[in-house]
This record gives structure tokens, sequence and C-alpha cells, in this order.
């Protein structure tokens, strides 16, 4: 296989951001590797290299998901998650910041308190996302959302 260590790479960053097998990870990476060679296409002026990047990611993106709907492969949780049971008895009291917090992060912050199911198993990146879809969908502006998650990012990143 000419592009191994290209596969090993998508498994790996798919591995350390789901916490799936890393093995089954590569399988499927190594199996999409094989129908991206018979689907590439010179032609298009797109390098091979590129062409199975994003063939193999969006595949393996798939893979992850039909793996979550089915619930046959547990994600591991990372250890500084509290079991889903623990998080919904939290007392979530306002913090010291929570005051100096504009309106819209707190609104943010209470979405994400309200429905903390929705959001244990998601990585920070696709947390931010799908709070994005869930306030957009409340009839959020962009700019009120993109606000709202600047300002709950940099309090939770100090």
């Amino acid at each position: 296989m000419e592009h191994i260590n290209l596969i090993r790479k998508i498994a790996w960053s798919f591995h350390d951001s789901t916490g799936l097998d890393w093995d089954d990870l590569f399988q499927e990476a190594a199996y999409h590797y094989l129908r991206a060679l018979k689907s590439y296409d010179p032609s298009k002026k797109v390098s091979l290299s590129t062409y199975v990047w994003n063939f193999v990611k969006n595949e393996l993106i798939l893979y992850i998901r039909k793996e979550k709907m089915q619930g046959m492969t547990p994600v591991k949780e990372p250890s500084s998650m509290l079991p889903l049971e623990s998080a919904k008895t939290l007392d979530y009291s306002p913090r010291p910041y929570w005051e100096s917090l504009s309106q819209e992060a707190q609104n943010a912050a209470n979405e994400i308190i309200q429905h903390p199911e929705e959001f244990s198993c998601l990585d920070p990146l696709n947390a931010r996302l799908y709070l994005r879809y869930k306030l957009i969908n409340n009839n959020w502006t962009v700019k009120n959302v993109r606000n709202a998650i600047k300002e709950l990012k940099a309090v939770y990143s100090k």
C-alpha cells in the first residue's frame, strides 16, 4: 500500500477524537482506501493523496455515525467527564464568573446545562458545532451565536 502512513494518520486522528478502537478504524480506513483507488479519476486534476484523504475521512465519519447510532461500539469517555447520572444531579449554582457573562452566553450555557446527555459524548469542537446548530434553530442570529460561543470558550479556557 503506497499510502499506508496516510491511512494510519487518518485512523489515528479519528481514534484520538472518538476513542473508538484504533484497529477497527484502521481496517475501515484501509478498506475505503482501496475503494478510493478504484474511483479515483486523474482527469479531475486532484492529487491522489488529497482524494484518498477526503474519501477515507468522509467514509470514516459515516462509519462512526453508524456505530454511534447502533450503539455497537462504546465511545470511551474522557476521564475528566462525569457519568451522565452524576451530571444530572450536579448543583449548577452560579460560579463567580457567571454574573460577568453576557445574557447570550448565559442562555447558551443554560442550553448545555439543561441537556447534558446531548453534549456529554461530544468532543469540544463537535459540542460547539452542535450548540451552534441548536441555537440557530432557536432563532438566534449567527452573530449572537458566535459571540456567545466565543465568550464561553474564553471563560472555559481560563
